[in-house]
């Protein structure tokens, strides 16, 4: 009826209760048979016997017990079990008495049914109204078979009956006990984990839209530039992130990073690069200095070793060129108007947080009308199909050049162009690692002035 996972969330009393409810459900289902197997014998015995009345009793018995056993996953009986098995064996004994002869009823009033009542689990107060229920039942048919008995006899005689149900009584509330205190043992600690892990999942889910709203909503209207981005976790929180910054003369800088890992601790330190970006975008008319303190700060405040991948690309319509400095990163890739390939630009140099020397270089290429440059991190050509090895640089230059040519206008355009590609590359293998893209597509630069020398 419940599984262990599912009552791990509920209140402890109704938690014992359900579990309670599901170890008697799964007797009862047993009982069901053995009665209805039972009732099919003995049918054909009072058949034989020529006892009427029994037959009726066994023949109307018959359907009842089909009929439970059709209903038995129906929702108002799950949800009302404990008061219609209380109800089912009441009928039961009651039928019992009324079908067999007296030793049987003895039997089974002062015997077999205690028994039964012992491997329920059952509240203290329902053990007992059936055990004393049948004992009631069982004395009166003593009662009632020896009318000429003297009250010492018939006193010594129930007497000795009702021992046997007493000691199931014994045994039937400390072995319910028994299991109540087992069960909320487990219960306890799974509750413990369910609960830990709930709120671990909560938290994750907090950090990841922290995460997502530190990411550009829209693009920067630039009018003379059309860019698009876009990151894709492989977990909860992911390592990736990019940035839109507007510089004066209508520059824009575009970054891209990459923090080694997921989780959390990655979420923490994108924060922090994405901090320090902000306080330093006013320096980046010189972006090596930029990030030669964004490396200093990660040393200086993050405690534990940390390696993030970053790159700057500064897009200037005034001269137009682009310029970018890379820190470990994959370079921008340039597809020049018109060209059947695709340029790097932005050579490596050893990441942030690896106390390694600065060795930051700029690279610059000049840009006109038509040109798309592609910004990615090591998700995307790193990518793994399923059996079909890694997406690789080929791939990525050949879905730019396809996008291209299939006249896609837009830079959002290419970039789900290209993320479908992506996505029909991996299909249903596993996503390992953070995807992250951005493009940048070149607009009408005649309207602008001339490059400066």
């Amino acid at each position: 009826m419940h599984s262990f996972d599912e009552l791990t969330m509920l209140p402890e009393e109704r938690a014992v209760q359900r579990w309670f409810d599901s170890h008697n459900y799964r007797l009862w289902r047993v009982l069901l048979f053995v009665l209805v197997a039972c009732d099919v014998v003995a049918l054909s015995i009072f058949a034989a016997e020529g006892a009427r009345f029994e037959v009726w009793v066994a023949a109307l018995h018959l359907p009842f017990l089909l009929a439970l056993w059709l209903l038995r996953r129906r929702g108002f009986f799950i949800d009302r079990f404990r008061p219609l098995l209380l109800a089912f064996l009441g009928v039961e004994l009651t039928l019992a008495t009324l079908a067999a002869d007296r030793e049987l009823v003895i039997a089974i009033c002062f015997f077999l049914f205690p028994a039964l009542v012992v491997l329920l689990r059952l509240r203290p107060g329902e053990h007992v109204a059936l055990l004393v229920g049948s004992g009631i039942v069982g004395t009166a048919v003593v009662l009632a078979g020896q009318p000429g008995g003297t009250a010492l006899t018939l006193a010594g005689q129930l007497l000795a009956l009702t021992l046997p149900p007493a000691a199931y009584l014994v045994c039937a509330l400390l072995l319910t006990r028994r299991a109540r205190l087992d069960f909320l043992a487990r219960w306890r600690q799974a509750s413990t984990r369910e609960r830990d892990r709930l709120r671990m999942r909560d938290e994750l889910a907090d950090a990841r839209r922290i995460q997502l709203s530190m990411l550009p909503e829209t693009a920067p209207t630039v009018g003379w530039l059309d860019v698009s981005g876009s990151s894709l976790p492989a977990t909860e929180v992911g390592g990736d992130f990019y940035d839109y910054l507007e510089l004066p003369d209508r520059r824009l800088a575009v970054v891209i990073g990459d923090v080694a890992g997921h989780g959390v601790s990655s979420g923490l330190v994108l924060a922090t690069l994405k901090g320090g970006l902000h306080l330093l975008r006013d320096e980046l008319e010189s972006p090596v200095e930029v990030l030669g303190r964004l490396d200093r700060m990660l040393l200086e405040t993050v405690r534990w070793r940390v390696i993030v991948t970053l790159l700057v690309a500064v897009f200037d319509p005034r001269r137009r060129r682009l310029t970018v400095v890379s820190a470990g990163h994959p370079p921008a890739l340039h597809l020049a108007a018109g060209a059947t390939s695709l340029t790097t630009v932005g050579h490596g140099a050893p990441p942030l947080g690896t106390r390694l020397p600065n060795s930051f270089r700029v690279d610059a290429v000049d840009l006109a009308e038509g040109d798309v440059v592609l910004l990615v991190t090591d998700g995307v050509t790193e990518l793994a199909g399923r059996g079909a090895g890694q997406f690789g640089d080929a791939r990525l230059a050949a879905a730019a050049l396809r996008s291209r040519g299939a006249g896609l206008a837009s830079s959002r355009a290419m970039r789900e162009s290209i993320l479908d590609t992506l996505s029909a590359f991996k299909s249903d293998a596993p996503q390992r690692d953070d995807i992250t893209l951005v493009v940048a597509r070149v607009g009408r630069l005649a309207r602008m002035s001339h490059r400066s020398p």
